[in-house]
């Protein structure tokens, strides 16, 4: 698995966590403020998954040298 396939995992598991806090705090599905919380979530989770998949994309022709 290369580094950007691991993010990949991490960031649909990132997903998953957010929707169990929603469930364990009980926020309606359907309320403003689950929106809000969703969307900072998701700025937050989308800033790291880009700022990595650049990383990836620097580091990846070392990986394909290696192999």
């Amino acid at each position: 698995m290369t580094p950007f396939e691991k993010l990949a995992k991490a960031n649909g598991d990132y997903h998953e966590a957010v929707e169990e806090i929603f469930k364990d705090e009980n926020i309606d599905p359907n309320t403003e403020k689950r929106a809000e919380i969703k969307a900072k979530f998701g700025s937050i989770a989308n800033a790291v998954f880009n700022m990595m998949k650049q990383v990836n994309d620097a580091i990846a022709p070392y990986y394909e040298e290696e192999e």
